[in-house]
């Protein structure tokens, strides 16, 4: 359990992020968030001895890079992780998420967007390198033709007026995270 207090921010419409990892140049370090919380037994009077809450981790945009750093601080819980369209996954920054890599134990599968992979070619590379370095499986796709954002159905048209959601994708990149999770239970 950790004796870290929980970080507080103002999220509109909510306080999930109160519970995510957060990273401070290479030091990581978790609020007493949503795992932890899930282990105290439902009276209140105590925690469960022995039990250990498992889980995976997705997300869309930003939520690819917060997967990630929930995977990092928490790499004994976190079996697998995705992230579609991830925004910042690599950046120059030292707290860049694929520099947290050598601290996660989950598979991972990765879908860029062709816009996103077409403005930063390079990233999907540093991603790879990153989790061949780590000795960690990760795929690493690029859906040719998706925009970022084509995961999401109520996404709004492109400025060019071309809609975002596709829909045959989406469909492709939900049965990827399904096998992921199910390989994850293993």
């Amino acid at each position: 359990m950790s004796d870290q207090p929980p970080i507080s921010r103002n999220v509109p419409g909510g306080s999930a992020a109160a519970h995510e990892p957060t990273v401070t140049g290479v030091e990581i370090k978790t609020s007493s968030g949503m795992c932890d919380a899930a282990l105290v037994h439902p009276s209140g009077d105590g925690y469960w001895p022995g039990v250990v809450l498992f889980a995976d981790a997705f997300g869309y945009c930003m939520g690819g890079p917060m997967s990630m750093r929930a995977a990092a601080a928490m790499p004994n819980r976190v079996g697998a992780g995705a992230s579609f369209h991830g925004g910042g996954l690599v950046t120059d920054q030292p707290d860049s998420p694929h520099l947290l890599v050598s601290r996660i134990k989950a598979r991972y599968y990765f879908g860029v967007a062709a816009n996103d992979d077409a403005a930063d070619p390079e990233a999907k590379t540093k991603l790879r390198e990153a989790f061949d370095g780590a000795e960690l499986s990760a795929k690493i796709e690029v859906y040719e033709g998706c925009l970022h954002g084509w995961c999401v159905k109520d996404m709004p048209l492109s400025p060019d007026g071309k809609p975002i959601y596709n829909e045959a994708q989406a469909e492709r990149a939900w049965n990827e995270l399904v096998a992921l999770f199910k390989q994850s239970l293993v």
